[in-house]
């Protein structure tokens, strides 16, 4: 799924390493490196935002919006670039 689209960022910075990302990820996209969660299945992300939704620490960011209009097919949705 995630052809075309760009992956979600990682601010090293903020990391803690706790692994929350990692655990919660439903396409397991993610694993914990020495740095950090790097997205080693990038193909596997489904954008469902929960890794940054779960992160204590603000480290991983969506470089866009995903605004879905509540059709029955989410995958449809249309997905705004953030600035």
């Amino acid at each position: 799924m995630a052809s075309g689209l760009l992956l979600p960022t990682v601010v090293e910075g903020l990391c803690t390493h706790c692994g929350r990302c990692v655990a919660l990820c439903p396409s397991q996209a993610i694993t914990l490196g020495e740095t950090g969660p790097e997205f080693v299945n990038p193909e596997a992300c489904t954008y469902c935002g929960e890794c940054e939704a779960i992160c204590p620490t603000g480290a991983i960011i969506l470089p866009y919006t995903i605004e879905w209009d509540g059709s029955p097919d989410p995958s449809k949705a249309s997905r705004q670039v953030n600035s």
